[in-house]
């Protein structure tokens, strides 16, 4: 059975029906930028550690599970997300393995509803439409039982949009 998948407008850290958050960092494993601050700041000084101790030479399409320690949800994924090269290199393929990687380790843990951050536009550089359709065609692919449903997370208009739009689109043309 396919897992629903549903677009909300809303801050990942705010949305906390949920087994599991999935957070995007660097290949560095900086934490930087507001989510992965506030997820941090959530779950406490332990899961900075863990990190740093735990997660073995990233590379880019990496997805690495860890405790939840003090956030408001089971489980936390960190997928170590490509930087847009000009699409000439593994920047898509490597996106898309996050998204993938993702839904499996949920799959394999028995998680039923997991979020993620709409990304790939801001920061890293993605044209908008390819990072949406990168994530929507990776979501669509691989989300079956036992997961139910997966949400993505848009903290502006511009994404939430996008998002939505490409998945009425998806809906229509039966791709989904």
């Amino acid at each position: 059975m396919k897992a629903k998948i549903r677009v909300r407008k809303s801050s990942l850290i705010d949305f906390t029906d949920v087994d599991a958050w999935v957070c995007f960092m660097p290949e560095d494993l900086k934490i930087e930028g507001d989510l992965n601050s506030a997820i941090i700041e959530a779950a406490g000084p332990e899961l900075d550690e863990y990190i740093v101790d735990t997660f073995y030479k990233p590379k880019p399409g990496d997805v690495f599970h860890a405790p939840s320690f003090g956030a408001p949800v089971d489980h936390l994924f960190f997928a170590v997300i490509p930087e847009w090269e000009g699409g000439f290199n593994e920047e898509m393929h490597e996106l898309s393995k996050c998204y993938r990687s993702c839904i499996q380790l949920a799959k394999d843990k028995g998680i039923s509803d997991i979020a993620f951050p709409a990304l790939g536009a801001d920061k890293l550089k993605f044209p908008q439409s390819r990072a949406v359709r990168i994530a929507l065609y990776a979501i669509i692919e691989e989300a079956s039982s036992p997961l139910e449903t997966v949400y993505i997370m848009c903290k502006d208009d511009k994404n939430y949009q996008a998002y939505v739009e490409k998945l009425k689109m998806l809906k229509e043309h039966r791709h989904w």
